[in-house]
């Protein structure tokens, strides 16, 4: 949230409702900037040097995701239910179809 402060000065506010705290980074104050790289707001924040887990997807789940698609289905759907990427379903449909 943003507050004028001043002539043509803005000084963001954390984004947690309540939370009067100037911004830090991503929306965070400096404390729940911290719990959120905790995962306490849901999925942890990855640090450069972290490796991500990576997904490997079966043939037949790489022809389903292929298959779906095809048919015209949202492809952050597509990605949502086999917990892959956006890109990744893109690479498949372009592979497969």
């Amino acid at each position: 949230m943003a507050v004028l402060q001043g002539v043509g000065m803005i000084e963001f506010r954390c984004c947690i409702v309540g939370c009067k705290n100037p911004h830090q980074a991503r929306g965070f104050c400096t404390k729940h900037y911290q719990q959120s790289r905790a995962g306490k707001f849901g999925n942890k924040v990855h640090r450069g040097n972290e490796q991500k887990s990576k997904i490997r997807l079966s043939e037949k789940d790489k022809k389903k995701v292929a298959g779906m698609y095809a048919d015209g289905l949202n492809a952050n759907d597509i990605a949502y239910s086999f917990n892959i990427s956006l890109g990744t379903v893109y690479n498949i449909a372009k592979e497969y179809c």
